[in-house]
């Protein structure tokens, strides 16, 4: 019964209010608002887990990531349930409580957040978990977690069939996040590169991460590009004919917006000079004691990429 359902879900926000009340917090000012109304959705799950009510803002959250993660506008403050709910699934629901408590001691949920054990680097995954197509689906419920997906001002869409300069000029708030879709086709389109030295050069925050997927041959692959000052494709080598790329920044800064950039570059060859991949497959086997009777054997492989010019 959906009125049943309905009810039942707001009866669990509503009484998850209280115990926040008794625990000390005041519904007073906007980051304190935020928190209470994504921890009473995120507390709907727990209630009733196998009616998804908390799902109903997925889209609230998901379709304005460029916003401030404490924002408080437009109902993304119910969405923001998401942070907690991937808290939770990534550590226990004792690590919320653990929230609950630093907020208490220091009354201020940004503070509280921005300074968690490791907050950088769970707010990139946060990233990566937020995006939501296969083979990256990570979050889990009963019934399955909705197919949903970051769009409307979360993610900027551009099909490149002819060479050329594209410019990518990056405006997050705090603890915000933007995702940019590339999809690449023709026999004009050789050598793609990403020039990354404005977002990782001399003046790189710590607190901003680029992550990438990039699509080959109907497989997708995840690359890390925090580091990097640039990143190639040849499209003319079967390992690198990609057709699509994901490109996911984030500033998990709590307290500052960011402004930065990067640029695509795209040309219609790959020379002069020669570019390919070294593929080293290895096994080793050897004896741990001298009568041969503990033996190890390890086995792999790594694959270098190499440009001559």
């Amino acid at each position: 019964n959906l009125d049943f359902i309905k009810t039942s879900a707001t009866t669990a926000h509503e009484i998850f209010h209280c115990f926040q009340y008794f625990y000390g917090f005041k519904y007073d000012w906007l980051d304190m608002k935020w928190f209470m109304e994504a921890t009473a959705t995120w507390s709907e799950d727990f209630a009733f887990r196998n009616q998804g009510t908390e799902h109903e803002y997925d889209d609230d959250f998901l379709n304005h990531m460029p916003w401030d993660l404490l924002s408080y506008r437009a109902n993304r403050q119910y969405g923001s349930y998401l942070w907690f709910f991937y808290m939770t699934q990534k550590f226990g629901p004792e690590n919320v409580a653990y929230l609950f408590q630093r907020i208490k001691e220091q009354g201020e949920p940004r503070e509280a957040l921005s300074t968690l054990p490791s907050f950088n680097e769970n707010f990139k995954e946060f990233i990566l978990w937020n995006w939501n197509f296969k083979p990256y689906q990570y979050y889990e419920d009963a019934p399955p977690f909705p197919d949903v997906h970051p769009d409307g001002a979360s993610r900027e869409r551009k099909m490149v069939k002819t060479p050329g300069y594209f410019p990518a000029n990056i405006e997050l708030a705090e603890g915000a996040a933007k995702y940019y879709a590339y999809g690449f086709a023709g026999d004009k389109v050789k050598l793609i590169n990403f020039d990354l030295n404005e977002i990782n050069g001399a003046n790189k925050r710590d607190k901003t991460a680029i992550q990438a997927l990039y699509l080959v041959k109907n497989n997708w692959y995840y690359e890390d590009w925090s580091d990097l000052k640039e990143r190639s494709f040849c499209r003319d080598l079967d390992g690198e004919k990609i057709s699509g790329v994901i490109v996911m920044v984030s500033n998990a800064e709590l307290y500052k917006t960011l402004s930065t950039g990067y640029a695509l570059n795209v040309k219609n060859k790959c020379g002069p000079g020669w570019r390919g991949t070294i593929k080293v497959n290895w096994k080793m086997n050897r004896n741990l004691n001298p009568n041969g009777s503990w033996r190890e054997t390890e086995d792999g492989s790594y694959t270098i990429s190499e440009e001559l010019e």
